[in-house]
């Protein structure tokens, strides 16, 4: 899977979440404007994504997903001090937070299973890559360098 569909299915699926939470948990989560809850749900896709390159893989699925229902759950109640006459009690921030875990495991879960998850780049291996390439590319200067040498004949 390209790194754009990751991102698009974050960016759709996460805002989803958090309007879906406003609908199914009316006493517990109020967000007057749309803008608030797309602007909430952009935040969060953005940390969500954040998160995946950084610590998910087969040994931290439960890890990567518990970070982000934290994040999930702290975003939504610190909203309510953020976003002008919205309503958020602490159990809607941990429906909504649990919300988005389901989904994030979901996601992580056949990301793994398909091995679509976020390339690392190792800085060894990159540092190790140069090193080799230095090493050639001196070892192809020199081979020029004799190449070009005129074969000594003699004393002058």
């Amino acid at each position: 899977m390209k790194p754009q569909l990751k991102v698009w299915l974050k960016v759709i699926l996460v805002p989803s979440m958090f309007f879906l939470a406003q609908i199914l948990f009316k006493n517990q989560v109020q967000i007057p404007i749309a803008y608030y809850t797309l602007s909430l749900g952009l935040l969060m896709a953005v940390a969500a994504i954040v998160i995946e390159v950084l610590y998910l893989d087969k040994k931290n699925l439960y890890f990567t997903s518990g970070i982000d229902f934290v994040a999930a759950t702290t975003l939504v109640y610190i909203s309510h001090w953020v976003f002008k006459g919205s309503n958020i009690t602490f159990t809607g921030a941990l429906l909504t937070g649990l919300l988005v875990l389901i989904v994030e495991f979901g996601q992580h879960v056949w990301m793994l299973g398909t091995n679509q998850v976020w390339v690392k780049a190792k800085p060894e291996l990159i540092l190790e890559k140069k090193v080799k390439v230095r090493a050639k590319d001196k070892e192809r200067r020199n081979k020029e360098r004799n190449s070009n040498r005129k074969p000594k004949t003699g004393r002058k």
